[in-house]
């Protein structure tokens, strides 16, 4: 083969690698370093981020607001609630919008462009013994295509 040739295609080699390489979104500040599909269940810590493969959304699990959820070891009248604070972005709307969706009390689910982000579980379940340190925390969402 001519130098020239090879040339051209190592430079094609290169940018056709530099065009696939996935760039990480940013929301709330936080790099998304989790990879989420869409219609699967996927888990966040407090601060953790994830972009959401084959979409143009992020979203990143900021707290957990309230939590009066039962006590596995106690008899409740009511189940409570836990109240998750999370900030969506999307390249389709108008950019980040902090939305806090409920495990028991409406909304559980937000729509964001095309997309729904749903609050499937809050963990751990609390025991009457002791108070669940915030870093513990851990959510698991649903993106979902709306149709």
């Amino acid at each position: 083969m001519r130098p020239a040739f090879l040339g051209i295609i190592t430079a094609c080699g290169i940018l056709a690698g530099c065009a696939t390489t996935p760039v990480s979104p940013v929301v709330g500040g936080v790099k998304a370093t989790t990879q989420a599909e869409v219609a699967r269940d996927f888990v966040l810590g407090p601060g953790q981020a994830a972009s959401v493969e084959g979409t143009s959304l992020a979203v990143l699990f900021r707290s957990v607001n309230a939590d009066s959820r039962c006590r596995v070891d106690v008899q409740c009248v009511w189940a409570g609630d836990a109240a998750v604070l999370l900030t969506v972005a999307s390249a389709g709307t108008t950019g980040e919008q902090d939305v806090t969706l409920h495990t028991t009390l409406e909304p559980k689910a937000e729509t964001v462009g095309q997309y729904e982000v749903r609050l499937v579980e809050v963990a751990p379940v609390p025991r009457s013994a002791a108070p669940i340190p915030a870093p513990t925390y851990r959510v698991t969402l649903r993106v979902t295509r709306v149709p």
